[in-house]
């Protein structure tokens, strides 16, 4: 099979909850990419475009002043037609392993490991929200590794948002939000309870990934605590300062300033790049 007589498809890489995703060669350059067929039927963004089309309008935008070193880059976005009917596709870099199947073996990393991997999201986050957007669904199935490097990479942008207009102004707040944006277990506190989601949410959950690659567990799994009862736990947690009280003071002093963000501020990149800094230094 191949896509827009350049892409030539040669076996699946796997699949998620709404998408099938398959390799394949560019005959052009040789390069490796990866096709993202959706399944979904879901439709995403404020004009409400299916799932692949959104996340192909959120990547060209964050690529659109030059190449932003791990987002993945769009080649090419389309419909493709299958046995069993016509989907939307992307094209997109092929990449590697992701944490989830990394964990799967190592079940959980050292402290060291998981600091420098926080350091690749902040500078990754950094320049996401300098084009303008949040991820909104940070966690270790959608955090990559390099396929031909060894850089780490954020994918998966179909429930990313603009937090800024046209004329760069802030998205309004608002708490009156239904459901919860993203993935129960790494979603920000203040998305459980309706509350807009802005750069300070994505900051939560490069938190939680930290904690979450160092302990292999987060105090919100307990199978004690109900399903409804997550968001209440998660915001005594990271309010009272418990999710990290009893691990290394820095990442203890990272949660403190996160949790002090307020919704339209900007976050003090270079504070917590130094509080991961000084985890790798020291340990």
């Amino acid at each position: 099979m191949k896509i827009d007589n350049r892409y030539e498809v040669s076996g699946k890489l796997g699949h998620g909850a709404f998408s099938k995703v398959y390799s394949a060669t560019d005959i052009i350059t040789g390069g490796e990419v990866a096709i993202k067929i959706d399944l979904s039927n879901i439709q995403s963004g404020k004009r409400r475009k299916p799932l692949a089309e959104y996340e192909a309008a959120v990547l060209q935008e964050i690529h659109a002043k030059g190449r932003v070193r791990g987002v993945p880059r769009l080649f090419w976005n389309g419909k493709i037609t299958t046995k069993s009917g016509e989907y939307p596709a992307i094209i997109i870099d092929r990449l590697g392993q992701d944490l989830e199947n990394v964990l799967e073996f190592r079940k959980k990393l050292s402290l060291t490991e998981a600091a420098k991997i926080g350091i690749s999201l902040l500078d990754i986050l950094k320049k996401i929200h300098k084009s303008g957007f949040i991820h909104r669904d940070l966690k270790p199935a959608n955090i990559m590794l390099g396929f031909e490097d060894n850089n780490v990479y954020i994918a998966d942008f179909g429930l990313s948002k603009r937090f800024v207009n046209s004329s760069n102004k802030h998205i309004p707040f608002c708490d009156n939000k239904s459901g919860v944006t993203g993935t129960m277990r790494y979603c920000s506190t203040y998305t459980h309870f309706g509350v807009e989601s802005s750069r300070r949410d994505d900051m939560q959950s490069l938190l939680f990934i930290v904690v979450y690659l160092t302990n292999a567990e987060l105090p919100w799994q307990s199978k004690n605590i109900k399903k409804g009862n997550v968001g209440s736990v998660k915001s005594k947690c990271v309010f009272d300062g418990s999710l990290t009280k009893n691990m290394n003071p820095h990442l203890h002093r990272m949660n403190l300033n996160i949790k002090n963000i307020q919704f339209s501020e900007e976050p003090n990149y270079n504070f917590l790049r130094t509080c991961l800094e000084n985890i790798v230094a020291e340990n």
